[in-house]
């Protein structure tokens, strides 16, 4: 097992202006041999990249080499020196000898470096997700809403105006913050300055210890500073509009009495403004003792916290009193079922409570199958009939009272012209029939906006949805759900290295087909059909070198094999030639658990783990290979389990897994030392040759036959202390060229290593789902970090391109990898090479000054005579102006763009791209305006 030296990829970043050629790349045919040498010279220590690519459609034909150079660079190339020479077979990746030799050149790219390109799939309205998860609503002064709920199994805190637009979110929380104003959240303070936050649960992707930590949390009201009050149970703290905190402490927001020593609580548990800012009534919740561990015995009615109250609570001194109490309230799990409705667990007497504007207050008695009205001093002043009310809000304008009405088989919006001598209703519709009696209860906001009036709900299984009210009726203005782009709760993906398709599974245990992005100039996420236009139902997904998609079926529950299939939107079978059928012959794996990644080489190998964490090797041929077993079961279960993840084959065949151990050269990322998911659950990517047997052991952890050992962090694993979840998977990728992809969720940040461990690149910072870099989107833009990550978890590569599955930000982010030298030499000396003189002149293009205020001069340097188009975009692909044209001779062109648009009109500020296509060729090229 190999160690080795490190060498952070910032610096390359800090270096690439100054990279230049010394000696340009040339390639040159050796007749003796047969082969290729391939010479060049760099100004300095960098990363580069060689390879041999067709000029016609500018595919890479053999990926030869990548690394960083200087004293431990991969092989081909040569140590300390940087001068290299390569000698090329003239084969392709897959072995076959080249038949087209005078459509090829080699292309030696160095100085890599990370560009934001494309968001896809981020969906900022969906709350869906557990009927039994209450959510949360706030109006502010403004009309606007702020959201609390569950989204991918995450907790969010999101603002919308009164149309129902997305705003901004404020949970999680915005980069960029002061760290003193976030400690309350759990951070990690990083050296260089900021913060960011310290993962919490893996299984449950948290990444704060604050009030938000749980999904009982509720916003109570804004106080008199306009910040937002959070409620859990009997902790109370505030948090201000941007995210941040106002202090660091939690107040308990009752005091005594104190908890009776009794199981519970049960039922939904509201907190309510009174008419007098004093005080808050609190209803729904209530004590009483299990049933064999599992369901509610009895409610308790004679002790201070007996079901069939409103209680109200000081909110100075956190004492609370009984307000209002029923008689006669139902003890067992039957009598309560016949009277107030089923679920035997969380259905209380009394649920939701509200306030008008003189005072008044609404309880929704489910008891007595009503909405009574009470004055402040508990008082019955009238009722409204309404048979299982859960939650009531009143109109400030018209007084009208809106109902939500829960009960076995419907969930419905039910509104009244007011609430004296009023005995029907005069609107309602129906929001879902699935619904539950457990603890998640619905909630619900009223925004008025002129003549105006829109009603917000809110339930676990349906989301939010906002309502327009129109006197007799209701009609539906946005459905938060209904995005058909979203890509919540995905846990892996694929990438299709020869279209750039994209395609992503939801987590382990969510139903669904796969979903893919095709179109990046618009991309939508499209659902994966067979071509009987069914949904493909396969888990680990992974696309072959050969363009062909594996995955096992889902619809098998425990062994499953591995099958191949054919097309990115319409799938169909893809059958081997000697069984006739699309699968490798031999069932493995446990569908249930054991996602941890499926791997397709060069040579046809299949790998996969089985359900006892063996890595099963196959031929793409149907027949099972050797039966590789390269892990053992001699170590405990539990930590087998916790240990591997991903699999992945480079073209010359060797293998690389996950495993959760560190090398004693790990690399150290600072600012983490106290972030459990860094330090104790990441691990690291294993390199095995081609043909090694080789094992991972855990009791204790120690690994044989392996090749190198990487240092970068690679994770988290899941399993928490008490868990062994395997349904939170972290996949690396390995690029045709031998680089290792890393995520590590916990840091946010990717890792670029080449193959002997050297890191090449670092990229990506923690950031929610509003920072977009020098992108734009829907309400608030944070324009730091660069490329920003919440959570990280998989990705995969193509020729230019590194994606990443961002499974809190519930977003695919697109990365582009550019290059601050990129050169295109053509053959020489070989027979088929007709046009030498031609093929091994150099396309160029710069700018000068750069930046630049007002005038940039663009130079093109052209091989020879060529249809050529010169444009300028914006970084995020727009364009802005065209600058030339037509036919041009060979030689120099010197262009200028004075900072304007098309239409003549200045524009801002900031990256431009200029973009030379030249026959079949583009080059890039970019350069700053200032002002």
């Amino acid at each position: 097992m190999r160690t080795v030296t490190i060498t952070i990829g910032i610096l390359i970043l800090q270096l690439s202006a100054a990279i230049s050629f010394i000696k340009q790349p040339k390639m040159t045919f050796n007749a003796g041999s047969s082969n290729w040498t391939i010479t060049f010279e760099i100004s300095q220590n960098t990363d580069v990249e060689v390879s041999i690519v067709n000029v016609n459609d500018s595919s890479v034909v053999r990926h030869l080499a990548a690394g960083l150079l200087g004293a431990n660079p991969p092989a081909p190339l040569s140590v300390n020196n940087l001068a290299q020479t390569i000698v090329w077979d003239g084969k392709d990746d897959f072995g076959a000898a080249v038949t087209n030799a005078e459509s090829l050149s080699v292309r030696v790219r160095a100085g890599m470096s990370a560009r934001l390109s494309d968001l896809a799939g981020e969906d900022l309205y969906s709350f869906q997700g557990n009927p039994r998860s209450t959510p949360s609503m706030l109006l502010d002064k403004d009309g606007s809403v702020f959201i609390l709920g569950k989204a991918a199994d995450n907790t969010f805190l999101r603002k919308y105006d009164a149309a129902g637009n997305y705003v901004k979110t404020i949970f999680p929380p915005a980069a960029g913050l002061a760290t003193d104003s976030v400690v309350a959240y759990g951070i990690n303070v990083l050296p260089e300055g900021g913060w960011a936050p310290k993962t919490v649960s893996i299984v449950g992707r948290t990444i704060t210890s604050s009030i938000l930590n749980n999904s009982s949390t509720r916003m109570l009201n804004l106080n008199d500073k306009g910040e937002i009050v959070l409620v859990n149970g009997w902790d109370l703290q505030t948090i201000r509009k941007d995210g941040s905190f106002t202090n660091n402490k939690v107040k308990k927001i009752i005091t005594s009495p104190a908890a009776p020593a009794k199981n519970g609580p049960f039922g939904p548990q509201y907190f309510t403004p009174s008419h007098n800012p004093k005080y808050l009534y609190l209803s729904g919740m209530f004590y009483g003792t299990w049933d064999m561990g599992c369901w509610l015995a009895t409610a308790d009615t004679s002790g201070f916290w007996g079901d069939g109250q409103v209680f109200r609570v000081d909110v100075e001194t956190g004492v609370v009193t009984s307000w209002l109490k029923l008689d006669s309230v139902p003890v067992t799990a039957a009598a309560r079922n016949t009277a107030i409705g089923w679920g035997v667990n969380a259905i209380a007497t009394i649920h939701g409570v509200a306030t008008d504007e003189s005072g008044n207050v609404f309880v929704c008695d489910r008891l007595h199958k009503r909405v009574s009205v009470y004055d402040t001093s508990a008082q019955l002043k009238g009722s409204i009939p309404c048979v299982n009310p859960d939650y009531v809000a009143i109109s400030k304008r018209t007084g009208a009272v809106y109902v939500i009405t829960r009960g076995p088989g419907m969930l419905s919006l039910v509104k009244y012209d007011g609430w004296q001598n009023v005995t029907t209703s005069t609107a309602k519709t129906v929001l879902t029939s699935a619904v539950d009696g457990f603890s998640g209860a619905p909630i619900m906001t009223v925004t008025e906006s002129g003549t105006t009036t829109s009603i917000y709900v809110g339930y676990g299984s349906i989301g939010f949805r906002l309502y327009q009210d129109n006197g007799n009726s209701f009609s539906l203005v946005r459905d938060f759900s209904s995005n058909t782009n979203s890509a919540l709760r995905f846990e892996r993906i694929a990438v299709n290295r020869k279209t750039d398709a994209v395609m992503w599974e939801k987590e382990v245990y969510q139903t669904g087909g796969l979903n893919f992005i095709k179109n990046w100039q618009n991309p939508v996420s499209l659902p994966v059909n067979t071509t009987s236009r069914t949904p493909l139902q396969i888990a680990n997904p992974t696309y072959g070198p050969n363009g062909y998609l594996y995955g096992r079926p889902r619809s098998e529950a425990y062994l499953a094999p591995i099958c191949r299939y054919k097309g990115d939107s319409l799938i169909a079978p893809a059958p081997y030639s000697n069984t006739g059928r699309n699968n490798a012959g031999v069932d493995i794996g446990y569908e249930g658990t054991n996602h941890r990644g499926i791997a397709v080489g060069w040579q046809g190998q299949l790998a996969s783990f089985d359900e006892a964490y063996h890595l099963w090797m196959f031929r793409d041929t149907g027949n099972t290979d050797t039966g590789i077993t390269m892990m053992t079961t001699n170590g405990v279960g539990l930590g087998i389990r916790q240990y591997v993840n991903g699999v992945r084959f480079d073209p010359a065949g060797n293998f690389y897994i996950g495993v959760m151990m560190r090398p004693t050269n790990a690399m150290v990322i600072p600012g983490f030392s106290t972030d459990n998911a860094y330090t104790k659950r990441s691990g690291s990517v294993i390199k095995f040759s081609a043909g090694t047997v080789g094992a991972v052991n855990t009791n204790p952890l120690s690994v044989t036959g392996a090749a190198l050992i990487y240092p970068q962090p690679f994770g988290p694993f899941a399993g928490d202390n008490s868990s062994i979840c395997n349904c939170r998977n972290s996949y690396f990728d390995v690029d045709p060229y031998g680089r290792i992809i890393i995520p590590n969720a916990s840091t946010s940040q990717i890792y670029i290593s080449d193959n002997a461990g050297n890191n090449i690149l670092t990229f990506g910072a923690y950031g929610n789902t509003d920072s977009r870099g020098p992108l734009t989107g829907p309400g608030e833009t944070v324009s730091e970090p660069a490329i920003a990550f919440a959570w990280p978890t998989s990705v995969g590569s193509s020729e230019d391109y590194i994606y990443v599955a961002d499974a809190v930000n519930a977003r695919i982010v697109r990365v582009k990898m550019n290059f601050a030298l990129d050169n295109i030499a053509g053959l020489t000396d070989h027979p088929s090479s007709t046009d030498k003189s031609i093929r091994s002149l150099k396309l160029s293009m710069n700018s000068s000054p750069n930046p630049f205020n007002p005038v940039s001069r663009i130079t093109v340097q052209l091989p020879t005579q060529t249809e050529v188009r010169l444009d300028v975009y914006t970084i995020t692909g727009k364009h802005v102006k065209s600058i030339a044209g037509g036919s041009m001779a060979a030689g120099s062109h010197t262009f200028v763009w004075k900072g304007v648009d098309d239409r003549n009109l200045n524009v801002t500020a900031g990256i431009y791209l200029y973009r030379l296509t030249a026959g079949s060729r583009t080059l890039t090229y970019r350069t700053v305006l200032t002002k």
